[in-house]
């Protein structure tokens, strides 16, 4: 068995055990937890989970956009930019492409080594110190276009 019919196997071993719970809180742990197996809860694995629990994948999807459940494999150091509209007005998209430029991949990404990814977010409600950038839930504040490459630095080490 490859490694990933044996994740499949662990998810489905999970599944049957969550079937006695109430179904909002059987679906949300099985998400949780196919999230925690595959380190990201892609369409096809949505979609997966939908067909096991006879629900639409659009349930899934807003479990998962409800939870901040993450699509794409998160790297060790997860990296969201908030794209609420004060940060963007203070130069949120520059500092995301920043990002993107300084470890090589684009927003939905991981980088080769796994050590990065990187995402959007919504409004994360502080405005007043935008832009705002979130590194394994650690807040950076202000932060401006020539403090990216330190900032990611300080998490390479």
């Amino acid at each position: 068995m490859n490694q990933q019919q044996e994740s499949y196997k662990q998810l489905d071993d999970f599944i049957e055990s969550q079937m006695h719970s109430e179904q909002a809180v059987r679906e949300l742990s099985i998400v949780k937890k196919a999230e925690s197996i595959f380190t990201g809860v892609s369409r096809d694995l949505q979609e997966y989970i939908a067909d096991r629990l006879d629900i639409s994948g659009a349930r899934v999807r807003g479990i998962m956009k409800y939870n901040d459940i993450s699509e794409f494999p998160k790297g060790v150091h997860h990296i969201s930019v908030c794209m609420g509209t004060t940060c963007i007005g203070r130069g949120a998209r520059d500092i995301l492409s920043e990002i993107e430029d300084e470890l090589q991949i684009k927003k939905g990404e991981r980088t080769e080594d796994k050590k990065f990814s990187i995402d959007t977010t919504g409004c994360i409600k502080y405005c007043a110190m935008a832009p705002i950038i979130m590194i394994d839930g650690k807040v950076h504040t202000k932060v401006k276009l020539e403090e990216v490459r330190d900032i990611i630095e300080s998490y390479r080490e």
